[in-house]
């Protein structure tokens, strides 16, 4: 299995999709990407039946690479991307093999850019989205929809009962 790797975020970075539509009246928004044409273009470059979910670039994108031979689309808000230095064009698809180095730059114009990998999991009623007040677990999971590995993020380890000191004793340590 081919996996995305990132190396560096330089923006915001989140896995969208086409959101979950027809949820509201359950408090749940539709959510997904801020660009759905993009999505679908990227769908279109890679030769899917049906959007996939990619990585929202907010602003800028980063540097990435992957596990296996595969092919990327670039959409959405034209970004600066060279691969193993050599330009790329933006709302294309290009090869990449594994140890090729990505690197995706700020926005030329718009806010928005998207990188999609080929295999990415198709949106679906259950949507790979992630909503912006998701906890990092949650947010985690939702990456191995496109089938990514980020670096390593602590997450908050549940307080076990006793484990924070007391204000008393606090204030006796100090004086």
């Amino acid at each position: 299995m081919t996996v995305l790797k990132i190396i560096r975020a330089d923006g915001i970075l989140t896995v969208q999709d086409m959101g979950r539509p027809g949820h509201l009246a359950a408090g749940l928004s539709r959510g997904g990407a801020m660009d759905r044409l993009a999505v679908l273009e990227a769908a279109a470059l890679l030769g899917g039946k049906a959007p996939l979910a990619g990585l929202e670039m907010a602003g800028a994108g980063g540097e990435f690479t992957v596990t296996g031979a595969t092919r990327i689309a670039l959409t959405g808000a034209p970004m600066t991307a060279t691969l193993d230095g050599e330009p790329l064009r933006w709302n294309a698809s290009h090869p990449v093999l594994p140890g090729q180095i990505l690197r995706i730059g700020g926005a030329r114009a718009g806010v928005y850019g998207y990188l999609t990998r080929r295999g990415a999991s198709p949106a679906s009623p259950g949507s790979a989205a992630v909503r912006r007040i998701s906890a990092l677990p949650s947010a985690a999971r939702c990456c191995a929809a496109m089938r990514c590995r980020s670096p390593k993020i602590p997450t908050p380890r549940a307080r076990r009962r006793g484990s924070h000191p007391s204000r008393a004793s606090m204030v006796a340590r100090s004086g």
